[in-house]
């Protein structure tokens, strides 16, 4: 009896479950609260209770956002948490559907609440607020592509330098830059390679500025850090630090303030006429104002155009033999005593500011007050060469007594009054006196005397063994044809061997070249770390290994590409299968990283036939 009556309770509950009034709500979520203008962010709305064809109703988001559908998808789930020992069960039943959001202008909107209509009956949601930070456009913060001058000449080394000012005094004693949060800077130019400009090897200049990650620096263009410093198989990024002045400049919006100045440059040489853009840099991130508040920013610059031009013809001086900068010379003789006929060593050196490789010697047998009494074997100048000077050796003798050397004139063009200069050495004292004449009889009687000392010698040594005739033959060692053969092999390997480390120099230096070079590689191993990875972070995981692959291909900031703007720049890269696919991954791994649908099992597959897609269209 008791039995009976237990399963016909069982199933007056079976029937309420099935036919009793079902209970309908609706929630909101977003994907990110707090984005940038001109970035987007998901909208979920979860209708517990109801399913597909439940109604959304998102006319009142139209005035401050573009809103979009993106997709839809029924969700059963359960959750347990346990707090403080109280359990808590969470049961949704329902449909989940997916808006993209991209805010008119910058400000902080309240979302919904939203109307959503079920079965007839309509219901409204929650409020979330969503915190919209536009382009800094005050005086707390800018930015600056500079370079010391606008027009420069063939063969003059320049710097282009990024620059970014943030609101600030020695005085205040405040550092506007955090260790825990380093700003993200892009330098677009850092990397590039510019036809008629030659580079410096940027990676090794900028190695040495990484800094240990308690230290204050900068994220610059997510070049990332491994034991080798720019590798790019790791997720951390490299810190740089910045030169730091502190510096009173008057701001784009004119106002004259204090600023803490950081910049970071890198040199360029000139190597053919025409105008060189150098695009402008961005910074994203949080910076400290006076007082303490924190701000977070997106600031951005402009690009700055550089011309170069020939060097003037005009005024040219007669011993302007290239070179450019800020020079002096000296000059000295290690002897200042001799006769008319001997050698003397006289040393010249160039100092200053500009590129010494284009310093050359001097042409002294050129200058008539030198050539007027000395004779200058300019064929075998001994150089040496130091970070600010350089130094020429040279082999003189003096045709007549004299008692100073002259002069030395050296040209350049002066890289700060952009005028040819010529400057000159002090003439340095010294004592040259005529040698002494011998007379006919002295001559005759040296001559006999060194040739009987020849052939006394003759009869003495290795001579005085020999009687045959044997003794007049030709006793010169011939080279034998394995010798010359080698001699003949060894330029050839010798210019093999350089081609070789020319390619290797400028292939292996090229990041942008190695990042999209490495890009496969570096996705599939991302992808095979995640393989044990569960729900949200497996596709978290997945979508970071597509997105990384696309920055490395394009050399870009991966973790400034959202999911909009990747989307916006493939366009016109894929065909309409590949972006519908790429689409449709982005939205199923946002959804499920963010909780609002389930997982799929054949996420590995879909993400490994996605991204060998994107390798054959883009390469």
């Amino acid at each position: 009896m008791i039995g009976k009556k237990l399963v016909v309770c069982m199933a007056l509950i079976c029937l309420v479950l099935i036919f009793g009034e079902r209970e309908v709500s609706a929630k909101i979520q977003l994907a990110k609260e707090d984005i940038f203008f001109g970035e987007r962010t998901e909208l979920y709305v979860l209708v517990s209770g109801g399913g597909r064809d439940s109604i959304i109703d998102t006319q009142s988001l139209s005035e401050d956002f573009s809103i979009y559908r993106v997709t839809d998808q029924s969700r059963n789930s359960e959750s347990v948490s346990i707090i403080n020992g109280q359990v808590t069960r969470t049961v949704f039943r329902g449909h989940v559907f997916v808006y993209s959001l991209q805010p008119k202008r910058a400000g902080t909107f309240t979302v919904g609440p939203i109307s959503v209509t079920v079965d007839g009956t309509t219901i409204r949601s929650n409020r979330v607020v969503l915190s919209v930070s536009g382009t800094e456009t005050g005086n707390n913060i800018f930015v600056k592509t500079s370079s010391p001058l606008l027009q420069y000449v063939v063969g003059e080394v320049f710097s282009i330098s990024a620059d970014v000012y943030i609101k600030g005094s020695a005085q205040n004693n405040n550092e506007p830059v955090f260790v825990s949060k380093p700003p993200h800077v892009s330098i677009p130019w850092l990397s590039n390679d510019y036809k008629g400009l030659e580079t410096d090897n940027w990676q090794k200049v900028f190695s040495a500025r990484i800094v240990k990650p308690e230290r204050i620096g900068f994220y610059i263009n997510n070049i990332q850090l491994q034991d080798s410093v720019f590798s790019m198989f790791e997720s951390e990024n490299a810190k740089f630090s910045f030169d730091k002045e502190f510096v009173t400049t008057t701001a784009p919006t004119g106002e004259k303030a204090a600023y803490v100045k950081y910049s970071i440059a890198r040199q360029f040489e000139a190597k053919k006429t025409g105008k060189y853009t150098f695009g402008g840099i961005n910074l994203q991130g949080t910076i400290g104002l006076p007082g303490g508040a924190r701000k977070r920013v997106r600031v951005a610059g402009d690009s700055v155009t550089i011309e170069v031009v020939e060097l003037p013809m005009e005024e040219r001086p007669e011993y302007f033999d290239g070179a450019i900068g800020d020079y002096n010379i000296e000059a000295k003789l290690l002897s200042t005593k001799a006769n008319v006929g001997d050698l003397l060593d006289l040393v010249v050196t160039v100092r200053g500011s500009g590129k010494l490789d284009n310093v050359l010697a001097p042409k002294l047998g050129m200058q008539p007050q030198i050539n007027e009494n000395y004779k200058v074997y300019e064929d075998n100048v001994n150089v040496e060469s130091s970070s600010t000077s350089k130094k020429f050796q040279y082999s003189v003798r003096a045709r007549r007594a004299t008692k100073v050397f002259p002069p030395i004139f050296f040209s350049f063009f002066d890289s700060k009054t952009r005028k040819y200069k010529t400057i000159s050495s002090t003439e340095i004292p010294l004592e040259i006196k005529e040698v002494q004449a011998l007379s006919p009889n002295e001559i005759v009687k040296s001559v006999e005397a060194k040739k009987q000392k020849t052939v006394a010698g003759q009869d003495e040594g290795i001579f005085a063994n020999y009687e045959g005739l044997d003794a007049l033959k030709n006793q010169s060692l011939g080279m034998q044809m394995w010798q010359t053969i080698t001699m003949l092999a060894m330029p050839v390997i010798y210019v093999f061997l350089c081609i070789v480390m020319l390619y290797h120099k400028k292939w292996g230096s090229d990041v942008a070249f190695q990042r999209k070079r490495k890009a496969l590689a570096r996705a599939k191993q991302r992808l095979q770390a995640a393989k044990d990875l569960k729900d949200e972070q497996l596709y978290a995981a997945k979508l970071d290994a597509i997105r990384g692959y696309v920055a490395d291909r394009f050399n870009l900031n991966e973790q400034a590409l959202v999911s909009g703007e990747l989307l916006g720049m493939l366009k016109k890269e894929l065909s309409a299968e590949s972006y519908g696919r790429l689409q449709s991954f982005l939205e199923l791994c946002e959804s499920v990283r963010y909780g609002v649908v389930e997982s799929s099992t054949d996420i590995a597959k879909i993400t490994s036939e996605l991204l060998n897609a994107l390798h054959v269209e883009l390469s």
